[in-house]
């Protein structure tokens, strides 16, 4: 399901994160507005597919095998910083969760390889470490400054991607590869996370995320530029395919 621009007080609503007076307004709003109410029953829906595909416990431990690699390498950053999850996201993990059953992929790996999946696009997941629980982001979720971001992409058959984001004063940050000029060999199957999590600055309205894929090898750097001058959506080729998510920046 795609989230409407609307939807992120819908989603604050729904985790009871708006003023009082807002809730209020919006229970006001969902009261008389028949269409309103059917789209929050509809994120709703959209929310307990996604759980119910990739549970909580299932990405939590995806983050925790990530973590457990010897070895920290030096990743630069351009704007907003990166933190280790190797540290934080760890220690969350097994405060949290305790040993259950494996949940099987959503995906068989086997013969993955060079295979499109039929009507399965490349998209990312977005994770967020929060008081009691990993929560997933949906795109126009609301974050703030200081949260931790584990990003998830899903290569669907498409064998070479780039991740990038671009923050609300037009800084763009590399996530994969975190070095080099070329996009990577994605890994198919089952959803990625990278090895690092993502801490939010204090950069203003958003940060949006982009994960351009494509059957060939390409330039980072062409990348980077078009997020700079294209908010919505990148200027980029017919050849390549891209999926973005964007978050809206609160205060606190």
């Amino acid at each position: 399901m795609r989230r409407q621009r609307g939807d992120w007080k819908l989603e604050r609503f729904r985790l009871n994160e708006l003023p009082e007076e807002e809730m209020r307004a919006v229970q006001r709003a969902l009261d008389e507005d028949p269409d309103l109410s059917a789209r929050l029953e509809a994120l709703e829906g959209s929310d307990r597919e996604i759980h119910a595909s990739y549970p909580t416990e299932w990405v939590a431990r995806q983050v925790a095998r990530r973590s457990e690699r010897r070895g920290v390498p030096s990743i630069s950053r351009f704007g907003p910083r990166f933190a280790l999850a190797a540290v934080i996201v760890l220690a969350v993990v097994f405060s949290i969760f305790l040993p259950g059953p494996e949940v099987p992929p959503p995906w068989d790996r086997k013969g993955m390889d060079g295979i499109r999946l039929k009507g399965v696009k490349p998209d990312l997941l977005l994770y967020r470490k929060r008081a009691s629980e990993v929560e997933q982001l949906a795109d126009s979720s609301v974050a703030y400054a200081g949260d931790l971001i584990q990003i998830f992409y899903r290569a669907a058959g498409k064998p070479f991607g780039v991740i990038v984001s671009v923050d609300g004063r037009g800084t763009v940050t590399r996530h994969l590869p975190a070095s080099g000029t070329r996009a990577v060999r994605l890994i198919q199957g089952d959803p990625v996370s990278l090895d690092y999590s993502y801490e939010l600055d204090d950069a203003p309205k958003w940060e949006r995320f982009y994960f351009l894929t494509a059957d060939t090898s390409f330039d980072v750097r062409d990348v980077a530029q078009a997020a700079e001058g294209s908010p919505d959506s990148l200027r980029v080729g017919r050849e390549f395919e891209q999926f973005a998510i964007t978050l809206y920046k609160g205060g606190r």
